[in-house]
């Protein structure tokens, strides 16, 4: 349940808006929280000066940089595709070949 929670925090996309994604995301893979130790003064605890986003460092903002260009490039080749498409009847009826 755990993982499937860290998945669907971490495929979650919010554009304009301030959100706490970063928090729980963090939150659902600490320890305590795993083994279920909770308590009304958890997040004071575990974050005594306020929750602070993970630092990023230069070689892994270069790496995700490279990561969204391939992404991208993969996306916009494939609209393409579909959009370029051209269809050509086969022999039969039902035979349709597309060629890009």
């Amino acid at each position: 349940c755990l993982e499937r929670m860290q998945k669907s925090l971490d495929e979650y996309v919010i554009r304009g808006l301030n959100h706490n994604v970063c928090l729980l995301r963090d939150v659902i893979g600490e320890e305590r929280y795993v083994k279920g130790d909770l308590t009304t003064e958890y997040l004071k605890q575990i974050y005594p000066e306020g929750f602070k986003k993970a630092s990023v460092t230069e070689a892994q903002m270069q790496e995700l940089k490279v990561v969204s260009a391939v992404a991208r490039l993969i996306r916009d080749r494939s609209q393409h595709r579909v959009n370029n498409s051209h269809p050509i009847r086969g022999h039969n009826a039902s035979e349709t070949f597309y060629v890009y």
